[in-house]
This record gives C-alpha cells, sequence and structure tokens, in this order.
C-alpha cells in the first residue's frame, strides 16, 4: 500500500512538499528558491578600495549594477536566521570580462565576525559569457545565518548578483493539460516513460537524460547541476504526444511551447526572470488534434496527388534523435550556415522558377523567409527558437530558424498526422502575378477520367495569428489551376482562401489548420497538370503554412433549381419561373461546410435557373443561394437579401435525410443524403420582388378629442407589386396587407373596430 500526498504549486506561492508514490523522484516544490531578497542585508569589505559599495547591488535581481571585492575582500550575506543552503549561483559583471570571479570560497557561519567554515571553493573558474549567472553545488547539511563569499583570486572581481539556494535540484513532472494551465488538475495523467534532458549548451552530448516514471516525474541532483552556466532543461515529445504549456517566455498557457526552459543568463525574453524562476519545470503535453489524420475521404477515395510517406511532405526521424541535435536550445547554430537537419527540400514535385527553396539563415540574423518567393519543407523542429549565442554584447538571444521580423512565424505541427515530426510546407508568397506555370509552388501530373467529379484542396494554417495578432491575421489566397497538358483545356482554375484562427486558444502548436476544398468536372480524359501558386500583397501576416495537398474523386452531387417564386408557398410548392439573376446581380449556389461555415462548393446558377454541386465527401452539407461572390475557403456569412427581393422558401429535395421534397422557408438547407449511392436532387429555392407601399396623408382640423375616433376610409391605403400587377400603384382592396408599425403618440390605430399591433396581417383589406 503506498499513499500519495500531493499539492501542486502556483506561480505566485509556495507549497508543501510533493511525495511522488512509487517514483523515484522527489519533486521538491521550493527546489532553486532564493533565500535572499532585495531586503537581505549585505556587507561588502571595502578596506583598500578608496570608496563605498552597496552591498545590496548583490541580491537585488539587477545585474545591471555588482559589488567589488579587492583581491582578498568579503561580502557577507545576513540571512536574519539560520538556514541550510545547498546550492548558490553568481552572475558576472555584463560588461567586464577583466573582472570575473575566478577564485573564491563559500563559508558559513552562526556569528558575525567569526567562526566560518568552508562550505565550497572554487578555482580557475572561467565563464562562457558575460552578464551570465552560473550554478554551484554546496556540502552542507547545517544550518548558517551568516554566508561570506571570500576572495581568493589574488586580483579584484566583480559579482553582478548572488543567489543562495535552500535546495539545489530542478525537477517537475510531464502530463497531459486538458485545460492548457501548465497545472497537473484532478484526473489529467502522467505521461510516463518521457526523455528529459539536462542539456549544455555550448556541448552537444547532455548532461543527464532520465525518463520520467510512473507518475511523470523527473528530477536532475545537485551534482548534475554543479558548474552550469548556460543550460536547458528539455522533454521529448513522447509518440503522438506534444508540448502544449510550459514555464516558457509568454503567457498561461503558452501557444508556442516548444518542450524547453532555457537557464543561461538575464535574458529579458524570460518570464518571470530568471532570478524569481525556481526549479519546478512541468511541461504539459496533448495528442494532436487535426482533421487530415481522421480525414473519412482517404479511406472512400484515394488522394491522387503525390503523398510521401503518408503524407504531402512527409516525415522526419520518427525516433527523435533530431530532437535531442536540433531542438530550441540544444546547441548553438551558427546563422550564416545552412542547417540541412532542420530543412527538407521536396523532390517529387516540379517546383515553379519563381519560387526559391531555402534552408539557410541570411547573415544579420533575419530569417529564411524573409524574401517573397521563398518556401522551406520543415516539421515542428524547425519552427522553433534557436539561441544564437554570444553577439557581442553579453547578452543571449533567441531567434526563429524562420524570419523573425514582427514575429512573423511560429511553431507548428504539420497537418497529416499533427505529430512533432510530421513535415509541412511554410511559403512567403512571391509578388509574381502571372498565371503561368513558371510561378508555380509545386505541380504535379495525374491521370483524370471524362466526366467525373473531383475535390481539388489543401490544408491550410495562417502563420501570423498567435504572434501577431488579429489585425495581421488576413485570410492567404492561394490560386489553383488543372490544366489538360494534351489539350491545353483548363478544367478548374480559382481561388482556395486559407482562413486565419480566431483565438489563441484554438491557434496553437498542433491547431489551427482548416481544410480548404472546391470541386470540378473533367469533361476529357487524359493527363493532367495541377498547379498552385501563392502570391504576396506585401501585408504582414499574408504567409502560410501549406500541407496535405490533395486531388481526388467527388462523392455525392446535389442539385436544384431557383424560381421566381411569384405566389410564395401559397400553393405549397417552391415554383415559379427560373432565374439566375436577382435585378442583374448574378446567383451562386454554395456549398457550405455545417462545422466551419466555410464554402467548400460554387456553381453559377444557369440561364435555366440550375445548379450543381459535388460534395468533395461523403458527410453532412449546407446548400445556400447568394448573389454574393465568394471563393472556396471563404467564410459564409448570410447578407441581407438584394433591395426589392425576399425568400419566399426552400425545398430540401430528394434522397436527403433533412427530408423529402418538404418545403419551408429556411435558406440554408441541410444535405446528406439517405443512400450514399444517389445523389440528392430538387434542392429548390424560391424568390420573389417586395411589393412597395405609399405613403397617405390624412389631415385633421382643431383638436383630437379622447374617445372620438378619425376615419382614415378617406385615404385608402396603395401599393404595388411587379409579379402582382406589374408594378403600377393602385389601391390595396383585396389584398393581404402587414401593418409594420403604429402610432407612438397616445392613439390607437384599429382596423373594423380591432386594435392593431405592430406586425399584424389583415388578410383581406
Amino acid at each position: 500500500m503506498s499513499l500519495t500526498l500531493q499539492q501542486r504549486f502556483t506561480r505566485a506561492g509556495l507549497c508543501a512538499l510533493v511525495l511522488l508514490a512509487g517514483s523515484n523522484y522527489a519533486a521538491r516544490a521550493q527546489s532553486l528558491q532564493d533565500a535572499t531578497s532585495s531586503g537581505t542585508s549585505v556587507t561588502v569589505d571595502t578596506s583598500g578600495l578608496g570608496t563605498s559599495i552597496s552591498g545590496s547591488n548583490l541580491v537585488n535581481n539587477n545585474p545591471s549594477n555588482f559589488i567589488l571585492l579587492n583581491s582578498n575582500g568579503t561580502a557577507t550575506i545576513d540571512l536574519g536566521s539560520a538556514q541550510i543552503i545547498k546550492g548558490y549561483s553568481l552572475t558576472n559583471d555584463p560588461a567586464n570580462a577583466s573582472f570575473n570571479p575566478a577564485s573564491w570560497t563559500l563559508q558559513g557561519s552562526n556569528t558575525a565576525g567569526s567562526g566560518y567554515v568552508n562550505l565550497d571553493s572554487r578555482t580557475a573558474n572561467t565563464w562562457e559569457m558575460q552578464g551570465s549567472r552560473k550554478f554551484f553545488a554546496a556540502t552542507n547539511s547545517t544550518a548558517y545565518r551568516y554566508y561570506r563569499l571570500v576572495n581568493n583570486g589574488g586580483i579584484a572581481m566583480h559579482i553582478a548578483e548572488a543567489e543562495l539556494f535552500l535546495d539545489f535540484s530542478i525537477s517537475g513532472s510531464v502530463f497531459q493539460d486538458f485545460n492548457l494551465n501548465n497545472i497537473k488538475d484532478g484526473a489529467e495523467p502522467a505521461v510516463a516513460g518521457t526523455k528529459v534532458w539536462l542539456k549544455q549548451l555550448t556541448v552537444s552530448t547532455p548532461i543527464a537524460t532520465i525518463l520520467t516514471d510512473a507518475n511523470g516525474a523527473y528530477q536532475f541532483t545537485s551534482a548534475q547541476l554543479d558548474g552550469l552556466e548556460r543550460f536547458s532543461v528539455i522533454v521529448q515529445p513522447q509518440g503522438s504526444l506534444q508540448p502544449r504549456t510550459e514555464k516558457l517566455a509568454f503567457a498561461y498557457p503558452s501557444t508556442s511551447a516548444d518542450g524547453a526552459y532555457l537557464f543561461g543568463n538575464t535574458s529579458s525574453l524570460q518570464v518571470p526572470s530568471p532570478y524569481s524562476q525556481n526549479g519546478v519545470l512541468d511541461f504539459g503535453f496533448l495528442p494532436p488534434k487535426t482533421s487530415a489524420a481522421i480525414d473519412t475521404a482517404v479511406t472512400l477515395n484515394p488522394n491522387l496527388l503525390t503523398n510521401e510517406f503518408g503524407g504531402t511532405f512527409g516525415t522526419t526521424d520518427s525516433m527523435g534523435n533530431n530532437f535531442l541535435l536540433a531542438h530550441a536550445n540544444g546547441h548553438i547554430y551558427n546563422l550564416s550556415a545552412p542547417h540541412p537537419e532542420l530543412y527538407f527540400p521536396t523532390t517529387n514535385y516540379a517546383w515553379g522558377t519563381n519560387y526559391t527553396f531555402s534552408n539557410t539563415h541570411v547573415s544579420g540574423g533575419s530569417g529564411v523567409l524573409q524574401n517573397d518567393g521563398t518556401y522551406a519543407i520543415c516539421d515542428f523542429l524547425s519552427s522553433t527558437y534557436i539561441e544564437t549565442g554570444f553577439n557581442g554584447d553579453g547578452k543571449l538571444y533567441v531567434k526563429s530558424p524562420f524570419s523573425f521580423y514582427s514575429w512573423g512565424w511560429r511553431y507548428t505541427t504539420g497537418a497529416t498526422t499533427g505529430a512533432w515530426n510530421d513535415r509541412y510546407m511554410a511559403i512567403n508568397g512571391a509578388s509574381v502575378q502571372d498565371t503561368s506555370t513558371n510561378s508555380t509552388i509545386f505541380t504535379d501530373t495525374i491521370t483524370l477520367s471524362a466526366n467525373n467529379n473531383y475535390s481539388i484542396g489543401v490544408y491550410g494554417k495562417a502563420a501570423n495569428k498567435w504572434q501577431q495578432g488579429s489585425q495581421y491575421a488576413v485570410p492567404t489566397k492561394l490560386k489553383y489551376f488543372v490544366r489538360n497538358l494534351g489539350t491545353g483545356d483548363t478544367a478548374a482554375i480559382g481561388y482556395l482562401v486559407v482562413q486565419p484562427t480566431i483565438g489563441n486558444q484554438t491557434d496553437s502548436v498542433n491547431l489551427g489548420w482548416n481544410k480548404v476544398t472546391i470541386s470540378f468536372n473533367a469533361a476529357t480524359s487524359g493527363t493532367y497538370g495541377v498547379y498552385y501558386l501563392t502570391t504576396s500583397s506585401a501585408q504582414n501576416g499574408n504567409d502560410a503554412y501549406l500541407d496535405n495537398f490533395f486531388l481526388r474523386k467527388s462523392s455525392y452531387m446535389i442539385s436544384g433549381t431557383i424560381y421566381n417564386d411569384a405566389n410564395g408557398l401559397n400553393n405549397g410548392l417552391v415554383d415559379g419561373t427560373p432565374i439566375n439573376n436577382l435585378s442583374g446581380a448574378p446567383l451562386f449556389a454554395y456549398l457550405i461546410d455545417p462545422v466551419t461555415n466555410q464554402v467548400t462548393g460554387i456553381s453559377p446558377v444557369a440561364a435555366d435557373g440550375t445548379f450543381s454541386l459535388a460534395a468533395p465527401e461523403f458527410k453532412t452539407y449546407k446548400v445556400v443561394t447568394s448573389t454574393q461572390v465568394l471563393n472556396a475557403g471563404d467564410v459564409y456569412n448570410p447578407a441581407a437579401s438584394l433591395a426589392g427581393w425576399a425568400t419566399t422558401g426552400s425545398n430540401t429535395g430528394l434522397n436527403n435525410t433533412s427530408g423529402n421534397n418538404l418545403t419551408n422557408t429556411d435558406m440554408e438547407v441541410t444535405v446528406y443524403p439517405t443512400n450514399p449511392t444517389d445523389d440528392v436532387t430538387n434542392v429548390n429555392f424560391g424568390y420573389e420582388r417586395l411589393p412597395e407601399s405609399y405613403d397617405a396623408t390624412k389631415t385633421v382640423t382643431g383638436p383630437p378629442v379622447i374617445g372620438v375616433p378619425i376615419t382614415l376610409s378617406d385615404v385608402p391605403m396603395q401599393g404595388s407589386d411587379p409579379e402582382d400587377n406589374g408594378g403600377v400603384q393602385a389601391p390595396l382592396s383585396g389584398k393581404p396587407v402587414i401593418v409594420t408599425a403604429t402610432p407612438t403618440n397616445g392613439f390607437v390605430l384599429k382596423y373594423n373596430g380591432v386594435t392593431i399591433n405592430p406586425g399584424d396581417t389583415i388578410p383581406l383589406y
């Protein structure tokens, strides 16, 4: 029998020790908790310096100022009460390497001026960079009130910050963070067996590698932390699980989690600051969420376009070795050197000459996709940040392999499986506006059969929403055309519109992909070329991630007719004169995905009022008619009827689970075949022109008298109806009349002695 006591920490406070039943690791809630604060008393020996030095510089968490210790000087820290210190850190002077601490001793005593015991001594210490924070273990099990740093180096040294740790370890847990709050709540399961690395930035081999235990816990000991200056704690995605939250440099929950936390210096990118961050580092994982992985059309109608290894751009090393070698903060990359371990060219497509594959950084820190017409084939590793190392000013910089200009890109995984090694395309649209094949981002050659309906599409993801904000999150237009290579005829041409997400919670590592598709008919059999291109509008946010280009046979067909239904539904039918425009504005029938409300099919209404739509998949859709001009992927918003027209009703059609030739007034008809081998037909829509009413005025002589009615029969209502009397103004006698407004100044409107309210109908005026 085992007993587990577990209490999670909050960001602002402390909590009890966490005991993990059956665990090899005991996660310490106060790990790397600094016993000093800005109010801690520090006495600096200034003998021989000829100047006064503020001891608070040593503990104020501000590396821009420092204390100066002469060749044998001391700095005494008074904790106010006896406490056991098991480790400490020092930060060197950000601006002057000549005074770096080299040799010193840490001592402890319970008497301010005497009785000091050596706890740790260092000689010939070196530093990797300036303004850097370095960790040291101290062999100590005794509580002391006073801790003293003694300079043994023989030359003066600067110390910008000192921390004294009550516990010297780094520990945490890995779990499935369903609510994205970076706290293991309730039944959120632990992720056991996850590889966790303690990784020094300047050395390729990890200092330590451990696996999380049955409770998802891990711990790095004081001996493993001793002497580390710039390092990371990194967790490897496990199977299909991948990082979604962590203690990163952004707000909770971190939608850009990459599974790494950087210890290294006082970089302003780290929030909370390095001096306020404790050593408990939890990582929240989640399984992938991508519709491509459960695409029902894949099994019914296979993709005819090239698919590398189960997806348009394939996968990288599924064993995770690349994660160790190339993960964010794993080691320093030279910005001017190529990185084939991050970027993968695609060989199974023909690429247009106006697009350039890029796998190198531009000198000066600009990313590979800074310029128009560039693309990269990459994966989760390629979209994470990499630290560029010492830049000559004492600071550690963090960059993205992509353009970091205006935070133009973000972490992501592919659309095929949502896994961290799933590759995809990142593209910065070319400025070329022509429609020639030279401007395509890629082409493929396939064989199509005559009179078959096909659906063409892509999975797309806006690249800028999370980093740049909604004001820059604009749709990306991807032009497509399908051409018969034998006859030169164009079978299909148009635009696919990739929509940005609407919120950060749906715009994360493996979320935000949306499927865009449209259908066409191949008039003749033959070999066809499939071309895609995207152009840049020179706006921030006009770049995208693309994956899973597809072209396959469509599922069922939906057809119907648009009518000028002059008598409405008085005869119980949607009928009348077939039309294809409303007052000269062309009508379109659109197939709408009911989940995303995006256009997935377009049919201009023919001269005889008919339309025909091909359903890309065997599933439920909505059919609407409108004068709006929309592209595939555009979000459909029901617009007000064209002036002078109103809808009379619609017909759900035949072979439709929504009904069997029923009439109603819903202008969005849901379709889903009752028999998968049959099409849905007779989905009809009715419109009529609205009648026109005319103003009439009654002049009343003298003041009105309460209770004495004023007759309006001498000013009868008049109107006209294009479908009833040719639009001629005439009395409304014998017609149904709807009263839309009544007096609000105390008068009451009555018809044949019955009070009339707004919206009431007089059936026979």
